[in-house]
């Protein structure tokens, strides 16, 4: 198992550096206080990785979230458990 992960960063790896090879052209990247004159693959690739982490933080909100709620159910239905094995242990009443 480890060799084979071994084997696929290496071949991430060789396809990162022939990505970079490709695309060593430079752009210029205008934003509002200045601009910037970066190499293409870097210009991507900061971009993938900030789409990435903007994904990873929507999704920890919406985790965080269900998380806390699930809390709250849980100990809803202990409460709920519990009043269900007080009910138990009442002795029945005859209705005549």
């Amino acid at each position: 198992m480890k060799i084979l992960a071994i084997v696929i960063l290496l071949v991430a790896a060789m396809i990162g550096v022939l990505f970079s090879v490709l695309n060593s052209d430079t752009v210029m990247l205008k934003y509002y206080f200045g601009s910037l004159e970066l190499p293409l693959s870097l210009a991507l690739v900061s971009a993938l990785a900030a789409g990435v982490l903007l994904g990873v933080l929507s999704a920890l909100c919406m985790v965080l979230k269900l998380r806390s709620e699930n809390t709250k159910l849980k100990k809803e239905i202990r409460i709920v458990e519990k009043e269900v094995s007080n009910l138990r242990r009442l002795p029945l009443k005859d209705m005549n």
